[in-house]
């Protein structure tokens, strides 16, 4: 009883890492049930009947509490917002229930498919990004969606990489704006390709070239795009003037903006590199018309030297095409 305090302090340390080493319990998932709904809303209920409660909620803030289905929720079906991220959920089964769905968080859970979200034809931002998924379906209702998170899938013993289904994207195409596909392992985006996006989060996946966005980027509504992380900004040593060219309204690009005098220096850049490809290409069908049995191809880089007899002028430079 006596003991000095820091011998004290060094036992109950001592005590909490014994504790600590033991092995950790699976957390076990939980159902969604009537008590976590009354849980779930800052409504109160008074002396309503369940029924009555239920079909006044709009909101249900289910996040964080170790749910692992929302069977359930065929009890609230009048609700527009649900908030269930950082769960256990492994399936969307009940989700059908809440026809008039506009706004469904559904970030870091384990699921696998998106069965059941068919019917929701008024859903306007969904977030499922941090969870299992191999394929990006069951759209074809939500011809009203305007956000969309699938960003970082890692579905259990596969590394292909997310994909996207043609029918999805084609009935979304007219209302998606805004679309994070991050950290997919993503190197081909011909299934986007329909999309009119304001903004694209396409960062740490497998894109080799600007060029693989082509159809993407040329759309007259792009206005922000990440692109960090892929391979293209690593080994493509002026990507970000590449995207200028192509997407022609982009106003940022990895969150820093482009300017309009970087547009423009883009923009003349090439052009005068056009120029340039213009001018050599006709004096290479120039010299090879003067020299018999000599074709502009093989011509070698002896045939610029200089202007005398049986020479061709050398082409112009970069420099004496500068504006």
């Amino acid at each position: 009883a006596n003991a000095p305090a820091a011998i004290r302090t060094n036992s109950r340390q001592g005590q909490r890492s014994a504790g600590s080493s033991r092995a950790p319990q699976a957390r076990q998932p939980l159902p969604l049930t009537q008590e976590v709904i009354f849980s779930s809303t800052n409504v109160l209920r008074g002396n309503q009947s369940v029924e009555a409660f239920n079909s006044k909620l709009t909101h249900l803030q289910l996040q964080g509490r170790r749910l692992g289905d929302l069977k359930r929720l065929d009890l609230v079906h009048g609700v527009y917002v649900v908030y269930a991220y950082d769960n256990l959920i492994t399936s969307l089964s009940g989700i059908e229930a809440v026809r008039r769905l506009q706004l469904l968080y559904l970030q870091n859970n384990r699921l696998t498919s998106m069965a059941g979200i068919e019917g929701l034809s008024q859903l306007k931002k969904l977030h499922l990004g941090h969870n299992r998924l191999t394929v990006i379906e069951g759209l074809e209702s939500a011809t009203q969606l305007e956000e969309l998170y699938v960003n970082h899938q890692r579905p259990t013993n596969s590394t292909a990489p997310l994909e996207f289904d043609q029918n999805s994207m084609f009935a979304i195409s007219s209302s998606l704006a805004v679309l994070n596909a991050a950290e997919n392992r993503l190197e081909d985006a011909s299934s986007l390709s329909c999309l009119n996006l304001t903004s694209l989060d396409l960062s740490d996946n497998s894109f080799r070239q600007v060029g693989d966005l082509r159809p993407l980027l040329q759309g007259d509504t792009l206005k922000r795009i990440l692109l960090t992380g892929n391979p293209l900004a690593l080994h493509e040593r002026r990507y970000r003037a590449s995207v200028v060219l192509l997407a022609r309204d982009i106003e940022e690009i990895d969150g820093k903006s482009v300017l309009p005098q970087e547009r423009d220096f883009v923009r003349r850049l090439d052009l005068q590199k056009r120029k340039l490809h213009a001018q050599r290409n006709k004096h290479l069908i120039r010299a090879g018309s003067e020299a018999p049995g000599l074709s502009p191809t093989g011509l070698s880089k002896g045939a610029f030297a200089g202007d005398g007899p049986g020479r061709a002028s050398a082409p112009p430079v970069l420099q004496d095409l500068v504006i």
